[in-house]
C-alpha cells in the first residue's frame, strides 16, 4: 500500500520571501539617504618609460568632486618619482598640494579626495638624475 505524501513544499515561497525582504531592505537604505558607491577603473597594468626630469600624464579622466581616488604604482628598480592626481588645466607638475601626492623611491600606493569636479591626470614626474623611470601603473581608480 502506498502512502500519500501530505507535506507541502514551500521552496518557491522561500525564494520569493527572500527577494521581497532584500528589496524592502534596499528601499529602507535608499529612504534613509544611504547610497551605493561605484568604483571606476581608469587605468591598469600600464608600463611606462619616463625620461629623467620629465613629467608624464598617464591618463586623463573626468572625476566628480568628492570622489575618492586611489592608485598603485609598482617599481622594482628604485626610481625616484613624484606622483599625484592633478587637475589637467595646470600642466604636468605634481606637488604636495595635489590630491594623493607621494614622493620617493620605489613602489607606492596613495589615495585622496577629489576637491572639485574637473578633468584630472595621474601624473608621474621622474626625479632620477640619469636613468629613465620605468614604473607600472597597477591601478588608478575613483569611487563615488
Amino acid at each position: 500500500m502506498r502512502m500519500r505524501n501530505t507535506t507541502k513544499t514551500t521552496k518557491g515561497m522561500g525564494i520569493g520571501i527572500g527577494i521581497g525582504i532584500g528589496m524592502i531592505g534596499a528601499m529602507v537604505l535608499l529612504a534613509a539617504g544611504c547610497s551605493v558607491s561605484t568604483q571606476h577603473t581608469l587605468e591598469s597594468n600600464d608600463v611606462l618609460d619616463i625620461l629623467p626630469g620629465e613629467c608624464f600624464p598617464v591618463f586623463t579622466a573626468n572625476i566628480p568632486g568628492g570622489a575618492t581616488t586611489s592608485y598603485s604604482i609598482f617599481d622594482n628598480v628604485g626610481d625616484d618619482m613624484d606622483i599625484a592626481v592633478v587637475d589637467s588645466s595646470v600642466g604636468c607638475d605634481p606637488t604636495s598640494a595635489d590630491t594623493a601626492f607621494t614622493s620617493g623611491v620605489g613602489s607606492v600606493q596613495s589615495s585622496g579626495t577629489i576637491p572639485v569636479s574637473s578633468t584630472y591626470d595621474l601624473q608621474i614626474f621622474c626625479a632620477n638624475a640619469v636613468a629613465d623611470c620605468i614604473p607600472t601603473v597597477d591601478s588608478w581608480t575613483y569611487e563615488n
